[in-house]
């Protein structure tokens, strides 16, 4: 009896390494696996060669599919980071044949992706940095890898090809989703991109995020879809939002009685860390779990307050473009390279790329009703903290005192890091203006 016992036990054993049972994600090395597929290449240099890694089976990557990633070493444009991918079949059909020319793209990296924070400006910073004729920007303001069941390679052939990207051009991307940008970054081996965070007043932030958001476990599961928009079906108001402060100050609220999302569903117990542990512990550290993620550093990160888009549009961009070291003149006749609300004209010394206002200080994106990165509002209908749903009325005074108290602390810390002087904390602040 005990032979038989046996006997079953090793059959089912070898009936499981026969058929292969395999997880369905392989947890991968901090650093990937290296390849060797590019040592005939003729267009890989010696050191990318050396340098070559391969992405094995995981989330962005097919059953039976194999990606080798190359960084290209000698593009013309430094502010990039490109790269070459040869897909290769395993055991599945997810990629072209080896040996044809399909099987192997090569793309450059956006070299600013907005990657923060959601009502934030960040679609208006996007369209700012539109107004350089050097962009080039993504199919969609929100390309984001490990989106919509897209693969890797389909996800890389969205980008521009190395081959088209020129000398003083600008890839630029608004995907707002830090976690899969800095999920991608770790694939990709730091590639030289700027992150651009856009910071606001947090009484605002948080009033805008209310009247513009849906949950479903706040608003119900049949009137909050995809988009998690608004819409007139839901129930706003400044009452209700101040009873939901207040209650949460109480550290009384629970998640389901607040529509916010993320850390904003606690607006008060989150708020005293709010852009300092984005930046500290999501932006700039490297993160392990399920989702690993490769932290950048302060010197690819540009801070801005969304507040200096509505005046000082300008500053916003010399920000940005100071990064890429870009040297400017104008063309405004009186020689001023200051005038923030002129449609002044500053030129990039290569290729010459300009940047220029053009209409940008007459319209805003994707605010208040008019949802959508493709909508447009004219400045004169433009009143912020002003919202249909919420019956037209400003956020209480009570309201905003007791939210500008829970963040006076982060107050402090975005002042400085942003060169912004916001009134919730301008006695605490030591933020020096000059």
């Amino acid at each position: 009896m005990l032979t038989f016992i046996l006997l079953v036990l090793l059959s089912v054993l070898g009936f499981k390494k026969s058929h292969g049972f395999k997880p369905s994600r392989i947890e991968i090395p901090n650093e990937h696996e290296k390849s060797n597929i590019f040592e005939n290449s003729t267009t890989a240099s010696e050191l990318s060669k050396s340098t070559a890694w391969h992405l094995p089976l995981m989330k962005g990557v097919m059953k039976g599919q194999m990606l080798h990633v190359r960084k290209i070493d000698d593009h013309p444009n430094k502010w990039h980071s490109c790269y070459e991918v040869t897909c290769e079949n395993t055991w599945k059909r997810h990629c072209p044949p080896i040996d044809s020319l399909e099987s192997t793209i090569s793309f450059c990296y956006p070299a600013i992706v907005i990657t923060g924070l959601p009502k934030g400006g960040t679609s208006a910073t996007y369209e700012l940095l539109k107004k350089y004729s050097g962009s080039i920007t993504m199919f969609e303001k929100e390309n984001c890898p490990y989106t919509r069941r897209r693969s890797h390679w389909e996800y890389f052939h969205t980008l521009p090809k190395a081959s088209d990207l020129k000398v003083g051009q600008l890839i630029i991307d608004g995907c707002l989703d830090t976690q899969k940008n800095m999920m991608l970054r770790r694939l990709l081996h730091d590639p030289e991109t700027i992150y651009v965070v856009m910071t606001r007043n947090y009484a605002d932030l948080i009033w805008s995020s209310y009247n513009f958001w849906c949950k479903r476990e706040y608003d119900g599961l049949n009137t909050c879809d995809n988009t998690r928009w608004v819409k007139s079906t839901h129930n706003r108001s400044i009452d209700l939002f101040h009873d939901m402060v207040i209650k949460d100050k109480k550290n009384l609220l629970s998640n389901k009685q607040s529509p916010l999302h993320g850390d904003l569903a606690r607006p008060c117990i989150n708020a005293g860390g709010f852009i300092k542990e984005y930046l500290e512990l999501m932006l700039w550290n490297d993160r392990g779990g399920q989702y690993i993620t490769r932290g950048t550093d302060p010197d690819h990160t540009v801070i801005l307050a969304s507040e200096d888009l509505e005046t000082k549009p300008i500053l916003i961009w010399k920000k940005i473009a100071l990064k890429f070291n870009m040297i400017f003149k104008t063309s405004d006749s009186s020689g001023n390279n200051d005038k923030e609300n002129s449609n002044i004209v500053l030129v990039n010394n290569i290729n010459n790329y300009i940047f220029s206002l053009g209409n940008f200080t007459k319209t805003r994106t994707n605010t208040q009703e008019n949802k959508g990165t493709n909508t447009n509002i004219p400045m004169k209908d433009y009143k912020p903290g002003i919202f249909k749903i919420s019956n037209y009325k400003s956020l209480r005074d009570d309201t905003r005192l007791i939210l500008n108290e829970c963040w006076k602390a982060d107050c402090v810390y975005t002042s400085q890091v942003t060169q912004h002087q916001y009134e919730a904390c301008e006695k605490e602040s030591q933020f020096m203006n000059g």
